[in-house]
């Protein structure tokens, strides 16, 4: 004869409900979001957060007992302007420092290579950005992405905001249009392939896809700017 079984035993058990998912993001942020984005990949800012960085380790170590001098470049950089940090100095200071004490700078990555990719994806702010247009996407994803990578454009321009200006002349306002559109694409194919090395200092890697994506970006941002002067 079977044994009875109760209730509690037949009950399914309780599943633990998904968060929500988080909300749509506003169309400003799309843009903000696509405009960081694009600005990691130029080489100004890939340089200007790594050497950040390292002048951030500098005083560190400088507050740890090492003498300043022993961080920096030749005096006779000073010349030039300020006495820059070097990189490899300062990075042998932390190894030498974590010898001494296993645990010193346990807040950074283990080796070089893995500490200036960090920093070039701004501890985790590229991931979360990439998240935010992920979750966009759409017409307003795509419009957010043509007016924050056509700002980026402009200022890595070696011609800056006069670029806007270089396809002037056309007779109607169609012509202005195209002129702009295809000398701004130009630019951007120009640039790609230092988009795709600064891709590869990300730790990313750029596909023929997004390049032409990115080009033709370039032409329609291009274009309405045009239209719109």
């Amino acid at each position: 004869m079977p044994y009875p079984v109760s209730n509690e035993r037949r009950a399914a058990p309780k599943e633990t409900p998904l968060p929500p998912p988080p909300p749509a993001p506003s169309f400003l942020d799309q843009i903000g979001a696509s405009f960081r984005t694009a600005a990691d990949e130029t080489e100004d800012a890939r340089r200007g957060r790594v050497y950040e960085a390292y002048d951030g380790l500098a005083q560190t170590l400088q507050d740890m007992g090492h003498d300043p001098a022993s961080l920096r470049r030749d005096p006779l950089w000073g010349l030039l302007g300020p006495v820059s940090v070097d990189g490899d100095k300062v990075w042998q200071a932390v190894e030498a420092e974590r010898q001494r004490n296993p645990s010193a700078f346990k807040n950074i990555p283990a080796t070089r290579e893995e500490f200036e990719v960090q920093v070039r994806r701004r501890n985790g702010g590229r991931d979360a950005d990439l998240a935010t247009l992920a979750r966009g996407g759409g017409v307003s994803g795509f419009a957010a992405n043509v007016i924050g990578g056509t700002a980026v454009d402009i200022g890595d321009s070696p011609a800056g905001p006069l670029s806007l200006m270089l396809g002037g002349g056309g007779k109607t306002v169609l012509q202005t249009m195209l002129r702009e559109g295809v000398i701004n694409a130009g630019q951007e194919l120009a640039m790609t392939p230092d988009r795709m090395r600064g891709r590869e200092a990300l730790g990313e890697r750029m596909t023929g896809a997004e390049a032409a994506l990115n080009v033709g970006s370039a032409f329609l941002g291009g274009a309405l700017l045009g239209g719109a002067g």
